[in-house]
């Protein structure tokens, strides 16, 4: 049993009668604490508190993670060492995705994972959530990630000038929409109107951090977007791989 599977073999008559909230926030409360050293059940966890009227299902779903944890309490997140001196520059690795109109209300999901080193990454830290707008459009909602990305990079850039550490620029971010690519380009003009302006100004903040270069973009395949598990359920070989690189740990 994977978190990605969700099983409906509880389903009953019964299924759809809501539960006490209060009883299910506990859960999903403990749930989401474990999130930092099992980031394989982050995404399940996120959509599962996206719910506002939460089900007898939707709580039985959250027990089915408790079984997965239960069965695999030996896995979880493994950092590696450094490679590099404490004299040399820290270099982080990006992935970034969404997934569009993956909510009943219409709104997107953002995902993105941070790590260090090439091989074996440390990835370690991750993100998954619902967007809180609206996305038009695929790109949109892609666009709305790199942004997310882009302020949790500036932050922790910060912590390590502070600390005394220099990091690597420009920072390599893998992304797999090519529009988001080319809108983020910084020799590029997007010729904005009044109904554009939000989306235009999102675009422009992340061409001014490539222009300063601390970051940069670079095209990946879809398949190799090792945050696409972040942004959807995915069950099966997918899943097992995708989880297996970013806990770092063997098949």
């Amino acid at each position: 049993m994977y978190p990605a599977t969700i099983s409906n073999r509880h389903q009953s008559n019964h299924s759809e009668i809501d539960i006490d909230k209060t009883k299910c926030s506990g859960l999903l409360g403990k749930l989401q604490y474990l999130n930092h050293s099992r980031p394989d059940i982050r995404t399940a966890v996120s959509y599962n508190a996206s719910i506002n009227r939460p089900t007898i299902n939707d709580y039985e779903k959250l027990l089915d993670l408790v079984r997965y944890l239960l069965i695999t309490k030996d896995k979880g997140l493994i950092l590696y060492p450094s490679e590099n001196s404490i004299d040399e520059p820290v270099v982080p690795t990006c992935y970034v995705d969404a997934s569009y109109l993956s909510h009943m209300d219409g709104k997107s999901h953002s995902g993105y994972i941070i790590g260090f080193g090439d091989i074996p990454k440390s990835y370690f830290y991750s993100k998954s959530a619902k967007q809180k707008l609206v996305a038009t459009s695929s790109t949109h909602a892609e666009i709305r990630a790199l942004y997310e990305l882009t302020l949790k990079l500036i932050y922790i850039t910060s912590i390590f000038q502070e600390i005394g550490r220099e990091v690597r620029t420009p920072i390599i971010i893998h992304e797999d929409n090519q529009p988001v690519i080319d809108l983020t380009n910084p020799d590029k003009i997007i010729n904005g109107t009044i109904k554009s302006k939000h989306f235009v100004m999102i675009c422009e903040f992340i061409k001014e951090k490539c222009r300063e270069g601390l970051l940069a973009l670079l095209k990946c395949p879809t398949e190799k977007n090792e945050s696409n598990v972040m942004t959807k359920i995915v069950v099966g070989n997918e899943f097992h791989q995708s989880l297996t690189d970013i806990l770092g740990t063997p098949i």
